[in-house]
């Protein structure tokens, strides 16, 4: 096929399986599409750190526009305002000082750092099982696309692959807490992708990822071609409907079940008054010096925890948390390519190009 920078390999003669199980001749295109596919746009990569940026992050933090310094800035601020308030007492009115020893400090900051360590250990946990829910998702999504264009009816293709490409903008949807009205506005691509039948059948859901799934399980259930009469072929759609909804089910459970409440509001509460009490072990030693090594030293503390709150919630819209927006579009190219290798439908290459071309002019 010419056109578009898209070329695609054709046999005179692609295998077919039948309902015996035979090989069958047939002569349609190849579904194997070529991996040169110059027009199209990569999928941007996750910013990664390098030592080289050392330079960089230091001026962030410098300039306030760290994104962990601006959410503990207040916190920050109060603690470095008590250790100025110590040291004028120290300084001004040295008889009413009391000044404390560096015992209890040290044994409760050892405490102190083990709870910051687990809680934040917690949070990674979460963040990492998520991350492989999400891949295990793509994953299914791709055996799908490959199954689908060959074993089904053209129309039943169609209707399958529209709700397979928004299945993950649909999932990323009902994790962030988008609802209808606020779909339309921020996934514009779900609507490009469906028919107005479908979206119909979609409104006043109020789980349309897991709806679109049914809606899926419905056309394999339905169809009478010849390769989904084979309980094989059939079982290879229903082990990747599980996992999809395994997924789902994997993501509420992140989602609706954070860490306890307790641990968090404990691990706060002696941070605080471990932080609060520092001047007094550190001003009768180093003064007015005591002031910013108190900020330095609640800066790391404070961060160590706010980066745990971060990514304990990791379907959020923060740069922390998984860019699932990302993986909704890695999915919607790799079904077009998988989907245009068919030769026949056109509305998803049309969309495709149509949202990326939107996409571009969002960002410019």
């Amino acid at each position: 096929k010419s056109g578009g920078g898209l070329r695609f390999r054709e046999t005179e003669v692609n295998r077919k399986i039948s309902t015996n199980g035979a090989i069958m001749e047939s002569t349609e295109p190849s579904l194997l599409l070529s991996p040169e596919v110059p027009n199209t746009p990569k999928i941007p990569n996750r910013s990664r750190y390098s030592s080289k940026d050392w330079s960089r992050n230091l001026i962030t933090l410098v300039t306030w526009k760290s994104s962990i310094l601006q959410r503990i800035k207040g916190h920050l601020l109060f603690n470095v305002l008590v250790a100025l308030l110590a040291a004028f007492w120290k300084n001004f009115s040295p008889q009413s000082f009391f000044p404390m020893s560096t015992t209890p400090h040290s044994l409760a900051g050892a405490a102190l750092s083990l709870l910051l360590v687990f809680r934040t250990n917690a949070a990674y946990d979460r963040f990492w099982e998520a991350r492989k829910k999400l891949g295990g998702m793509v994953n299914g999504i791709r055996d799908l696309s490959r199954l689908a264009p060959f074993v089904m009816t053209r129309a039943e293709a169609d209707e399958f692959g529209r709700l397979l490409v928004t299945f993950p903008y649909l999932l990323r949807s009902h994790l962030i807490g988008l609802q209808d009205g606020l779909l339309r506005e921020s996934e514009p691509v779900v609507l490009k992708f469906l028919t107005p039948l479908q979206q119909k059948q979609l409104e006043g859901k109020s789980n349309k990822a897991l709806a679109s799934l049914y809606m899926m399980s419905e056309i394999v259930a339905s169809s009478k071609t010849e390769s989904l009469q084979m309980t094989a072929v059939r079982n290879m759609f229903e082990k990747n409907f599980a996992m999809l909804i395994s997924t789902l089910g994997g993501c509420e459970r992140l989602l609706n079940c954070p860490v306890p409440l307790s641990y968090s509001r404990h691990t706060s509460r002696f941070l605080t008054i471990w932080s609060m009490t520092l001047p007094f072990v550190l001003i009768p030693v180093l003064n007015w010096s005591a002031v910013p090594v108190i900020a330095i030293i609640c800066w790391s503390l404070f961060s160590i925890e706010e980066i745990g709150h971060s990514i304990e919630e990791p379907f959020g819209m923060d740069s922390n948390e998984l860019q699932m927006r990302t993986l909704c579009d890695t999915v919607r190219k790799d079904v077009s390519t998988a989907y245009e290798s068919r030769g026949g439908l056109e509305w998803l290459t049309h969309a495709c190009a149509e949202a990326d071309s939107n996409k571009r002019k969002d960002e410019e």
